[in-house]
């Protein structure tokens, strides 16, 4: 019996398609996704390791595979599954934090 790994995809611009995200036709729903997309920014540039930052950027902003991310920075794909994971759970803690403080908006 053979099993096979789903790859699982995360899609950042879904992270904007959230119920919780408003509708930015009114201006006032215009300012709560700037607040999200600055509290991410900010997210991602400070509780981010330079090498998740890296991992992140290459295997979800430019679209590279797994092995490409590796090549790219020199290590093993293990080594960026480690990092994309790793990322991801930071990102989920530090936006759970942020995005219920009021201190972003």
């Amino acid at each position: 019996m053979t099993f096979t790994r789903r790859r699982r995809q995360l899609s950042l611009d879904a992270f904007f398609q959230i119920p919780a995200v408003p509708d930015t036709s009114d201006e006032n729903n215009q300012a709560e996704l700037e607040r999200l997309k600055r509290a991410l920014r900010l997210a991602i540039q400070e509780a981010l390791t330079e090498r998740q930052q890296e991992c992140l950027t290459l295997y979800y902003f430019e679209g590279c595979s797994m092995k490409q991310t590796a090549d790219r920075l020199g290590i093993g794909e293990p080594t960026v599954s480690k990092h994309l994971k790793k990322a991801r759970a930071r990102l989920k803690a530090v936006l759970r934090y942020s995005l219920a403080s009021p201190r972003l908006s």
